[in-house]
């Protein structure tokens, strides 16, 4: 059961980088669309 919570817990921090990874990513390619677009 130990095991289990740690596999868990492990996944939610997984889990809670991979979300600021895609909303970093997003803020980038919006930045770099809008330096394209009013470039």
């Amino acid at each position: 059961m130990k095991t289990y919570i740690k596999g868990a817990d492990n996944w939610t921090k997984v889990g809670k980088n991979h979300t600021l990874t895609l909303i970093i990513l997003s803020r980038q390619s919006k930045a770099f669309f809008l330096l394209r677009v009013c470039g």
